[in-house]
């Protein structure tokens, strides 16, 4: 245990093993826990309706990013408006990532404005998430950045994302 660090209050004996195979985790005779899964172009066409039966509950899902290259240019995940509503329509809740390759403060409100635009049309339940990961390659963009400007970066995304109404993280 880490010094000053306040250990969860989560009783081991109320983590079970649901209906699906899932872990799940019960407080007062109710399950509280939720099974998701995270969705990009990457994972091709999904049967939306097969996801729901088999006890997924959100799924969180790639609306966009930025991208590598010197000229950060913002995309959209050629499949996110399709599995937002296909997701929505087989009953599973959604929140969204975007991937960011910000450099500036001022791109970080780009992207929150551009996420926000994105999901304008879509009954967001779950976070509006701040994906930031680190590559180390020719021309990622972001391999010089320190972590105060990066700590600026996310903060100035997240406050934007608040401010819409969404719950960022």
């Amino acid at each position: 245990a880490i010094e000053g660090m306040p250990k969860n209050s989560y009783d081991d004996n109320s983590f079970y093993t649901d209906d699906y195979g899932f872990k799940a985790y019960s407080h007062n005779g109710k399950k509280i826990s939720s099974v998701g899964i995270d969705v990009s172009y990457i994972q091709g066409d999904i049967d939306w309706k097969a996801v729901k039966a088999s006890g997924v509950d959100f799924a969180m899902l790639r609306c966009g990013g930025r991208g590598y290259g010197s000229n950060g240019v913002l995309y959209k995940d050629e499949t996110f408006e399709k599995n937002a509503q296909e997701a929505l329509d087989a009953g599973i809740d959604i929140g969204v990532y975007f991937f960011s390759q910000a450099i500036t403060v001022e791109e970080a409100l780009e992207e929150a404005e551009y996420t926000l635009e994105l999901i304008k049309d879509y009954d967001i339940k779950y976070p509006v998430a701040f994906d930031w990961e680190h590559y180390e390659f020719d021309d990622a963009r972001t391999d010089t950045l320190d972590r105060e400007t990066l700590t600026n970066i996310a903060r100035k995304y997240c406050t934007e994302i608040e401010k819409a109404g969404y719950t960022p993280v």
